[in-house]
């Protein structure tokens, strides 16, 4: 592994024997530049670690770190953040729902001064999501963006770039669906800047884990906990 490279690419994985190879090929097959991948296996009780191992062993760039138990994508985050070597940080979710392709561009656009560039899927391209999942996410984003009065169109986009100190500074609390609503409230309220980015987003591979109604709740209650308190 490289002492210093440009960014880090962190993909935080439960269970997703079906997606991590492909994640991790399609950043190594789409992803320019001096970086590492840094995968966190956060407990996960199928062939995850084993599958995501066989690549670092393959790839010198890429890292593999495992969770006795699984904590929470936020644990994991919060793992791969800390094991980064750079201080530029990508988050992409381990399904392979984000296409690879665009990290360069948004790193691309966080290197013209924001705090944190994320992809929209609601700006533009092709997007495979349920109608109840995308009825959700319109909601909330409208939601947010009355609440903070920052007008914004994805709240819970699982693709990302920001800075590594200032993703600490926020002292995120808040564990799987509410991680991503915690983040950009605090974010709002810390003063960012922050851009969104136009992307396309793929069919999961594996079990859908979102629960429509219990994560909704949860979405809305760490929405209005962090912009009241």
């Amino acid at each position: 592994m490289a002492k210093k490279v440009s960014f880090s690419v962190v993909i935080p994985c439960f269970n997703e024997e079906l997606g991590v190879e492909k994640t991790v090929m399609d950043v190594l097959t789409h992803v320019k530049g001096n970086y590492e991948v840094i995968v966190v296996d956060d407990g996960s009780r199928d062939n995850t670690f084993n599958l995501a191992s066989k690549i670092a062993r393959e790839h010198s760039n890429v890292l593999v770190l495992k969770h006795d138990v699984n904590k929470g994508k936020r644990f994991a985050i919060d793992t791969g953040t800390n094991a980064a070597s750079s201080d530029i940080i990508v988050h992409i979710d381990g399904d392979y729902t984000y296409p690879a392709e665009f990290i360069n561009p948004l790193i691309k656009e966080f290197n013209k001064g924001f705090d944190m560039v994320y992809g929209s899927r609601f700006l533009g391209h092709k997007i495979n999501m349920t109608f109840t999942h995308k009825l959700g996410n319109k909601m909330f984003s409208w939601l947010f963006s009355l609440l903070l009065f920052k007008k914004i169109t994805d709240l819970t986009s699982g693709l990302r770039v920001l800075d590594r100190k200032k993703y600490f500074d926020l002292h995120i609390d808040s564990n799987n669906f509410g991680l991503e609503t915690e983040l950009m409230v605090k974010a709002v309220r810390k003063h960012w800047k922050f851009e969104e980015f136009p992307i396309s987003l793929r069919a999961r591979e594996g079990k859908e884990k979102l629960k429509t109604v219990q994560d909704g709740f949860r979405i809305l209650f760490t929405l209005i906990k962090y912009r009241l308190f």
